[in-house]
């Protein structure tokens, strides 16, 4: 199974310059660390995103893959961050894994989308949760520094002094067609990681 998560975190740059420490998962049984095994960069347009992804080049891109041999019911992970070299911020995110239909999962909102059949690609159907609504840009998860209370969804924040120190989400998933992700790392236009860049996962 390809899984495809996306550590972020949202912030000014200049006001709060943040810096990845690790991302890691209880259940899935890792933990990565920044600057051995990965880098933190700016893959979008909007440069208060800062994205964690493979130490591997130099080249921002858009998350991180991992494969494993089987799907998961729930796995979480957790997100640290440095913020202003001074202190430490926590991303929690429990995923709850929704149906074992297709064989990977993505917590990018833009690849849940039903399309119609065009080429030679077949016609796909939505795999949007139910419980989760609103525009991809406030569904999916991540960190801030300073809350924008635009985010939807089920999410729990410890703050202060008007900061935010720990972020709790729970994010359900469908499973997504292999070739959904196939397709974005294929498109030169998208900063998707390469398959030869995933992290294999022996769980």
């Amino acid at each position: 199974m390809l899984i495809h998560l996306i550590p972020k975190i949202f912030a000014n740059p200049v006001a709060h310059p943040c810096e990845l420490i690790d991302f890691s998962s209880p259940e899935l049984g890792f933990t990565l660390l920044a600057g051995k095994d990965l880098m933190a960069k700016r893959p979008y347009l909007n440069k208060n995103y800062l994205v964690a992804c493979r130490k591997a080049g130099q080249k921002a891109m858009d998350g991180v893959l991992f494969d494993i041999p089987t799907i998961p019911e729930m796995f979480s992970t957790v997100t640290r961050w440095m913020v202003n070299g001074q202190y430490e911020v926590t991303h929690e995110v429990v995923y709850q894994i929704l149906d074992g239909e297709f064989d990977a999962i993505s917590d990018d909102p833009g690849l849940w989308y039903g399309r119609c059949a065009y080429g030679d690609k077949p016609e796909r159907k939505a795999r949007w949760p139910v419980a989760v609504s609103g525009p991809g840009c406030t569904t999916w998860p991540y960190m801030e520094v300073i809350p924008m209370h635009n985010r939807a969804g089920d999410i729990f924040d410890i703050l202060f002094d008007q900061r935010l120190l720990s972020r709790f989400e729970n994010y359900p998933l469908h499973t997504i067609e292999r070739e959904r992700l196939l397709e974005e790392m294929a498109e030169p236009t998208r900063r998707f990681p390469a398959l030869k860049d995933v992290f294999v996962l022996e769980r």
